[in-house]
């Protein structure tokens, strides 16, 4: 009987390796059904303990095959649990691993990717899933979870290389980079390449020209200020080519719309510029900076002043000082000229205004300088400047003394050379008015520092800058004495019967200035730049691109026998001999 018990019991097990092999033919042909089929019973026989787990694997693989995940993931969990200590364990969390990532649980598809003797085939698992996801927060997460993981810090570090440069957080991109030792190449981490000098260099002007209004005069649209600038830089570069300075000139319309920047980006000849001057509003210039980034190719705005125009973007520039540096080269002066260290801030509702007032507080702050009070001044309400420093004991005597808390009583009477200055940095008309004639009925020794915009409002008269003293911050402030200015003023008139605009300025100056540049350096003539402490200007006073995006050299104007002073011009600079 017991010898009758073997010979079966052989025989069912020969019977069950022919099932196996026959079940992984069927397989290694693709008949994945078939050999589902065919290895289901052996999984389900108590005496085929040997083969059950092979038998399972295949199952579970031909499951996956078949677009069955469920069951493969059920059949690769159940792997798991009968035979714990089986050899191969290691490729069962594998596809484990591969399931749950095709399922989008990343939590439970790391857990299955830790085995050590699978480490290369796992990480290249794990790098092909984590590049399908796109989105920055979620990778984040896991990178989260799981710090010390290379490949998600891989992963994260690209998408995050992927993203509109505008919305880029680089320094964790950076310092992901270095502490894992990451290859910069894999992800467009900008390093200025070696500059080229050439026979000609081209430049794309892309702004909103609107060219479907051609029908209505030049001088007439909204956007003259667009055409202004066009036509300085047309200007300049006549001016260049007298010098033997070759500037090829594209002219690209963004409409005011992104849809149309985006089109004018697809153009191939568009990654043959050397330079970009534009866009002038934000949405086409996040595009712009996008290409100017990953094309490398050097951009710079005419107009803006805004930090967030330069961004992550190495290759983009500001023509205009940034507001930070406004407040900064303000409080320089203070700090140097003014001995009494209580101050005052007043400023306007914009993002610029506040920029340079906290720019400015913390900057004198640091210099022991005390900010008796700093005033958010809403449109409408800048009379309320001229009570805070005009009024007196004698005209709040017979109001009782709960009209006023103590800090109203401090602020509406401040005594007379108490405070050392005063800091306006606002362009509002009303704002401005108020406090030189608040300053001008106290007669007292602050010192007002304001915008150079004050000198459009013609409310105000000159005489009164120089009576108190008053200094003005003016970036780019165009010297009218010059010959070239002479120059450019007779043009439009003969032109248009009408003088150059500010932007017709800005524009011939700005082209002036980098065509020279190009002419000098070569493309990449930042890297010239940023060790140059000053260079002359052909319109306005002069730029400093010391280490900086910005022009760093901000004019401060005071007036001087009823002329217009620039008070802080540097006594050496370097000249790009460019009128």
């Amino acid at each position: 009987m017991v010898l009758l018990i073997c010979i079966s019991v052989a025989t069912m097990a020969q019977n069950t390796q022919q099932e196996y092999l026959n079940g992984k033919a069927l397989f290694q042909s693709g008949k994945y059904n078939l050999a589902m089929e065919t290895f289901k019973p052996i999984i389900q026989r108590n005496d085929s303990k040997k083969i059950a787990p092979y038998a399972s694997f295949y199952y579970a693989v031909a499951a996956y095959q078949q677009e069955y995940p469920a069951l493969a993931r059920d059949m690769f969990l159940q792997i798991n649990a009968r035979f714990p200590k089986w050899k191969n364990k290691a490729e069962v969390n594998f596809w484990l691993a591969r399931l749950f990532f095709e399922q989008g649980d990343f939590q439970k598809a790391q857990s299955y990717s830790q085995d050590k003797s699978l480490d290369k085939e796992n990480s290249i698992q794990k790098k092909y899933y984590y590049a399908q996801i796109k989105d920055v927060d979620s990778l984040t997460m896991l990178y989260q979870q799981s710090p010390k993981d290379e490949d998600i810090a891989y992963a994260l570090a690209k998408a995050i290389s992927m993203q509109m440069l505008v919305d880029q957080d680089r320094s964790f991109l950076l310092q992901l980079i270095e502490d894992f030792n990451l290859n910069t190449d894999d992800f467009e981490i900008a390093s200025i390449n070696q500059s080229i000098k050439k026979e000609s260099y081209n430049v794309a002007v892309i702004m909103p020209f609107m060219f479907d209004q051609l029908s209505i005069s030049i001088r007439k649209r909204s956007n003259r200020f667009v055409y202004d600038l066009y036509e300085g830089i047309e200007l300049a570069v006549q001016a260049l080519q007298a010098q033997g300075v070759k500037i090829n000139l594209y002219a690209y319309d963004t409409k005011k719309n992104i849809e149309a920047t985006k089109e004018i980006l697809e153009k191939e000849e568009l990654k043959t510029m050397d330079l970009i001057i534009g866009p002038l509003f934000p949405d086409p210039s996040y595009y712009v900076s996008d290409f100017s980034y990953r094309q490398k190719i050097n951009m710079i705005n005419p107009l803006s002043a805004n930090q967030e125009v330069i961004g992550n973007n190495p290759y983009s520039f500001l023509y205009q000082p940034q507001y930070a540096t406004q407040a900064n080269a303000a409080a320089d002066y203070v700090k140097k000229s003014i001995s009494n260290k209580s101050s005052m801030i007043f400023y306007g509702g914009s993002m610029a205004d506040s920029i340079k007032a906290f720019t400015y507080k913390e900057a004198i702050e640091r210099d022991s300088f005390e900010v008796v009070m700093m005033k958010k001044v809403p449109k409408d309400t800048s009379r309320l400047i001229l009570q805070i420093l005009t009024t007196t004991y004698k005209d709040i005597e017979g109001s009782s003394a709960e009209d006023f808390t103590e800090e109203e009583l401090e602020q509406l009477l401040i005594g007379k050379d108490s405070i050392g200055s005063i800091y306006v940095p606002s362009d509002d008309r009303l704002l401005a008015s108020s406090v030189v004639s608040a300053v001008e009925i106290r007669g007292d020794s602050i010192a007002v520092v304001g915008s150079g915009k004050w000198l459009d409002y013609k409310f105000i008269d000159y005489s009164a800058y120089e009576r108190l003293g008053i200094t003005l911050v003016a970036p780019n402030h165009i010297v009218n004495t010059d010959t070239t200015h002479q120059y450019i003023h007779d043009y439009f008139i003969g032109k248009y019967a009408t003088p150059a605009s500010k932007h017709s300025c800005y524009g011939y100056d700005l082209m002036m200035f980098v065509g020279q540049s190009l002419n000098d350096h070569g493309t990449y003539f930042q890297k010239a730049l940023y060790e140059t402490e000053f260079i002359k200007g052909t319109l306005i006073t002069g730029y400093s691109y010391l280490n900086a995006n910005d022009n760093q050299y901000v004019p401060l104007l005071q007036f001087e026998n009823s002329i217009i002073k620039v008070i802080n011009a540097p006594e050496k600079s370097h000249s790009n001999d460019n009128k």
